[in-house]
């Protein structure tokens, strides 16, 4: 018993981190938090809780664009995770 309230201490914690910093960047663990758990963050793009193990750190792009949108900013996509998708080619 005391170590699920020690946990559920633990994410509140984070999350309210996350939450007074404003937005914040789009990686996993953060979309993660703030949705309480993979499974609730897959019910809400409509994926299974597989699919979000297999993220690894950053969110995929595809999906950061539908939480951006579903958390109405909170989470946003940060381009610097998404390096060969935001640099202009020289001479173009």
């Amino acid at each position: 018993m005391a170590h699920n309230i020690i946990g559920q201490k633990q994410v509140v914690n984070n999350f309210l981190q996350l939450f007074y910093r404003g937005s914040f960047s789009m990686r996993t663990s953060d979309a993660i938090t703030y949705f309480e758990g993979r499974r609730a963050l897959a019910e809400r793009l409509g994926i299974s809780t597989q699919a979000v193990a297999k993220w690894g750190d950053a969110v995929p792009e595809g999906a950061a664009y539908k939480l951006q949108i579903l958390t109405n900013g909170r989470l946003r996509v940060d381009p610097a995770l998404y390096p060969g998708r935001w640099r202009r080619k020289a001479g173009k």
